[in-house]
């Protein structure tokens, strides 16, 4: 047993209560072959191969705009006008794909010279990167050797390589290709490239990041993948101010030192709230015990681990304050609890956990210090320290509807139980499918009754399709051979419910031919254990989970479960809930004042807007033979090319 499930035992012992096919592909296999660079094209003038930066400056120094390029390329013979058409779809590869497709179904491939030709090849997979033909992509960037590229053009491939990998959920080798980029010796790399390369390295897991450390032989990405590891740590945040300060040492003068994150340098320059005395403020008996408790344990759990990491590193000690508890199941005082808390001294107070007691002391009390309350409460002035942080699956239903859009589908349908839970999470997604300029085509509701066919057949139309055909068989007077048909205007359904209703409603779904349309839910469809068996019925579903579920196991992870039995059931959530809650409070101002800080914990990656109430992004997963594995762009926009996990496992 660690120090730390002893220290945990101890505690438990003592308390009380997550894209133009150009001609044919012959024309990519002649591209392919050794070209003989023709001599005739040695006074033909240089196409600008160029990254867009690069161009800009280049416009201003005599190049002739678009307009004369076109003019030229009209009246030109081969191999001029090719080169110049080359030129124009360079110029639309990013604005106008299809006008840059246009311009290279004009083009004479053999009037080219060998990195024109490379170049022709980078402009059709740079497009079809464009429309999200991630194959197309792929067999254009086979045809090219890198080696043999200019650095310009080493640059453009390093770069769609780099978005190609992100696509198809290869972050490693996204990220060692924004390296690439990045190291480019004639490009000057540009912010936005770093922004992707950042953003590339927070996808990945601290285990992975620093498996690319460990064979990392690229200089330029060295720094970025150790500021990675710091950013991400659960340690104290004073810890991660001491190595930031070291690692800025280390680094000082590299792109990575000049183009830090702003999350970070704001990290460093606002201090972190240190209250003496915190209330917690948890139902701790009577119906809501065990979630009051687990939300208790989870946080005091983290407590114990900054104890024990101060006393065993000096260099990162820090003064813990005083936890307090008072249990808000007493419904004569949990109003003012708050209040009361703030007068015997608290300097900071987290909780209550349910919403109506929350509103109640938001209502009846005036604290005047740092309050962290855990749910969701709606919009509160701007002159109450009031934050929240919650579990609440309406923002699961936001997040849905984002991911939904983004992944291309216009036309859902929506389908949750027949509660004020379900119209909250219905409401949720309608909203924000709307103001995403959107329409939700229909909204069912079910009852647990156990009859799941008849919701799914309604919602889907197929009783339509029953009484139509009665119809006619009454009209004709003989009885059809007809096959039903489900609604064909919906492309995507959105429901909410418990794990026993998806693995109810999914099948039902199915069976009513709505097998090809994707079905997005919120996590309480997941049990938080897996289930192979049962699970298999969920089979498709994507589902947004929090890092508890689906990253590799922490220590305090690990300390958690071994000491609690219930954090591994369904009151899991609640554990991470308080783990994270402790880590969350001395930075909530500091993370509210910077647009983009984040923080990596175990209920998601959490931010905090002006507002202050903490935003979790969860990782977007779909139910594959049974297990949930990570949902990535490519599957999300082509489910047909989600993988068989079983039959991938060794």
């Amino acid at each position: 047993m660690s120090q730390l499930e002893s220290d945990l035992s101890n505690f438990t012992a003592r308390r009380a209560s997550h894209i133009v096919n150009l001609q044919s592909w012959a024309r990519i296999l002649l591209l392919a072959l050794p070209v003989t660079i023709l001599t005739a094209c040695s006074s033909a003038p240089t196409v600008d191969s160029r990254p867009k930066a690069q161009q800009s400056t280049a416009a201003t120094s005599g190049i002739p705009d678009i307009n004369d390029i076109l003019t030229q390329a009209a009246r030109a013979k081969e191999p001029l006008q090719s080169q110049l058409y080359l030129q124009a779809a360079d110029h639309f590869k990013v604005s106008d794909t299809a006008r840059a497709a246009d311009m290279l179904q004009l083009i004479d491939t053999l009037s080219l010279t060998f990195q024109q030709q490379n170049q022709f090849r980078l402009i059709s997979a740079r497009i079809q990167l464009k429309n999200n033909i991630t194959e197309d992509v792929q067999r254009w960037l086979n045809t090219i050797n890198r080696s043999a590229l200019t650095p310009p053009l080493q640059y453009e491939f390093d770069t769609i390589k780099a978005q190609l990998a992100d696509i198809e959920g290869r972050y490693s080798d996204a990220i060692k290709n924004w390296g690439l980029a990045a190291s480019n010796p004639v490009v000057e790399p540009t912010p936005e490239l770093f922004k992707q390369l950042w953003k590339g390295i927070l996808q990945e897991e601290n285990e992975d990041i620093s498996a690319l450390l460990k064979n990392n032989t690229n200089r330029t990405l060295q720094p970025w993948l150790e500021l990675a590891l710091i950013y991400r740590s659960p340690s104290e945040l004073n810890a991660q101010l001491v190595e930031l300060k070291q690692w800025e040492q280390r680094w000082s003068g590299t792109p990575a030192q000049l183009n830090m994150p702003a999350a970070i340098t704001t990290l460093q320059h606002t201090s972190p709230y240190e209250p003496r005395r915190i209330a917690l403020l948890l139902p701790l008996s009577g119906p809501q015990a065990s979630a009051g408790q687990a939300v208790r344990d989870g946080f005091m759990a983290s407590y114990y681990q900054s104890l024990h990491n101060s006393q065993s590193n000096p260099k990162y000690s820090r003064t813990l304050p005083e936890i307090v508890l008072y249990d808000t199941a007493n419904s004569k005082a949990s109003s003012i609890l708050a209040q009361q808390a703030q007068e015997e001294g608290a300097e900071m107070i987290i909780g209550p956990l349910r919403r109506s007691v929350a509103s109640q002391n938001l209502k009846d009390s005036n604290v005047t210090v740092p309050w962290l309350v855990l749910n969701q409460v709606g919009e509160q002035p701007e002159t109450n320290p009031v934050y929240q942080f919650g579990l609440a699956s309406e923002s699961e239903a936001i997040q849905a509807a984002e991911r939904a859009w983004e992944d291309g589908y216009r036309n859902p349908i929506i389908m949750t139980p027949d509660t004020s839970w379900g119209k909250r999470v219905a409401d949720s997604f309608s909203s924000t499918w709307e103001e995403l300029g959107g329409q939700v085509l229909s909204h069912y509701t079910f009852n647990n009754t156990g009859d799941y066919n008849t919701s799914a057949s309604e919602a889907l139309l197929v009783n339509a399709s029953f009484k139509r055909a009665n119809n006619l068989t009454r009209l004709i007077g003989e009885r059809l051979d007809y096959t039903p048909r489900r609604r064909n205007d919906a492309d995507m359904i959105f429901m909410a419910g418990s794990p026993t209703q998806g693995r109810q409603l999914k099948p039902a779904l199915d069976f009513y031919f709505a097998y090809n349309l994707p079905v997005y839910t919120v996590s309480t469809m997941y049990s938080g254990q897996q289930d192979v068996v049962q699970d298999r019925d969920l089979n498709d579903v994507r589902i947004p989970l929090m890092p508890w579920f689906v990253s590799r196991s922490s220590p305090l992870k690990r300390s958690i479960q071994n000491t609690w039995k219930t954090s591994k059931s369904q009151l899991a959530p609640l554990y991470a809930l308080g783990s994270d809650t402790w880590r969350i409070y001395p930075r909530l101002e500091q993370m509210s004042k910077s647009e983009g800080a984040e923080l990596f914990g175990a209920t998601g990656i959490l931010t905090i807007p002006p507002s202050r109430e903490v935003k979790r992004e969860l990782s977007w997963q779909y139910f594959r033979n049974g297990r949930p594995v990570a949902l990535s762009k490519e599957v999300s926009m082509h489910p047909e090319r989600s993988q068989n996990v079983l039959e991938n496992e060794g």
